[in-house]
């Protein structure tokens, strides 16, 4: 056999590496499996909510969204492009929407890195 050749797993009384690394695999699959769900949990509020608040505070601002209590009444489907109609009677036309997207998109980074850094330090090393 060949001198110098150590196996990957001791099986000594001390046991403290080797129950560390049977764990780690376990560790790593489990945050992977908890940062999958928040990926795909987050997206819906980030692309639905955020997305309308924030295109209507982007087109009226902040204070006028919130002190006539804007929404929107009709929102344009996939399959045809109508305006945006607001509850005070404007319209945002259909490509002024577009600009939701960016939108949608840096509130969802926003809460996946929230996330990502939540299940990293709930399952740190020990």
């Amino acid at each position: 056999m060949g001198q110098g050749h150590e196996p990957a797993l001791k099986f000594d009384m001390d046991a403290g590496f080797y129950e560390q690394r049977l764990q780690a695999p376990r560790r790593h699959r489990t945050r992977s499996i908890l940062l999958t769900v928040w990926i795909m949990a987050t997206l819906y509020p980030a692309v639905y909510f955020a997305e309308h608040y924030l295109l209507l505070v982007w087109h009226y601002g902040f204070w006028r969204v919130h002190r006539e209590t804007l929404h929107f009444v009709s929102l344009p489907s996939s399959k045809n492009f109508e305006d945006y109609i607001v509850s005070n009677g404007d319209q945002i036309a259909h490509i002024e929407g577009f600009m939701a997207f960016p939108f949608a998109l840096v509130v969802w980074a926003i809460l996946i890195a929230a996330g990502y850094f939540l299940i990293k330090r709930t399952f740190r090393r020990g």
